[in-house]
């Protein structure tokens, strides 16, 4: 008897998956079976190897997403990827955004957004000159805001500022973008207060050093 669940998704790009896997310590292969209760397979296009017993097969659907196929039995999916594949499906939006984002608004291969867009969305736009940059900060950080992304100028002071924005929540939690430098930073993080000044310049200090550090 098969336990196989399969799932729609809007999942359509594989290196934002490829992303995820790996920042999760997990494989992803190309033509392979997925392990399920006993010695149940199923086949897939590609398929996340889990720690575990069982895996989770990924197939190529008509409308160019992928479904999501595994064996739920027991739990041992959800362990590792979270209830409802959340932790999986989490760490590809923030994949795919990045990727999209550093590649012109192309995801999975298409244009996802007009070419101009990225561009147009991470910097200062010239008729809300209150959001230019050093317009923001009170501390006179010259710091702008495009379409819900901050900017950095280009400041030979810190190697953040060449073409690099990001996504800033409370808690620490943000997103951060280089496309000069091809880098990307996920940060996950439960500050005590929902914004800590001190916090924040280790994240800046951490950038700066992971960006020399890669060239």
């Amino acid at each position: 008897m098969s336990h196989f669940t399969t799932i729609k998704t809007q999942i359509k790009d594989i290196e934002a998956v490829r992303s995820a896997c790996q920042e999760m310590g997990l494989s992803l292969l190309q033509n392979a079976e997925a392990r399920g209760y006993y010695e149940n397979r199923t086949k897939g296009d590609y398929i996340i190897r889990l720690r575990g017993p069982y895996d989770i097969a990924l197939n190529k659907q008509p409308d160019g997403s992928f479904g999501l196929t595994a064996d739920l039995w027991n739990g041992h999916v959800e362990q590792e990827v979270g209830q409802g594949y959340g932790r999986l499906l989490q760490l590809y939006g923030v994949h795919d955004l990045a990727n999209s984002s550093l590649n012109g608004g192309k995801a999975g291969g298409k244009q996802v957004v007009p070419e101009t867009w990225v561009d147009e969305a991470t910097h200062p736009r010239p008729d809300t000159p209150q959001v230019n940059h050093g317009n923001l900060a009170p501390s006179g950080e010259p710091i702008g805001y495009g379409y819900c992304w901050w900017l950095y100028p280009a400041q030979p002071s810190s190697s953040n500022g060449e073409e690099a924005f990001e996504a800033v929540g409370i808690f620490g939690q943000r997103l951060f973008i280089n496309r000069k430098e091809k880098l990307v930073g996920v940060f996950w993080c439960v500050w005590p207060e929902s914004w800590d000044n001190d916090k924040a310049l280790e994240i800046e200090h951490f950038l700066d050093a992971a960006i020399r550090a890669s060239r």
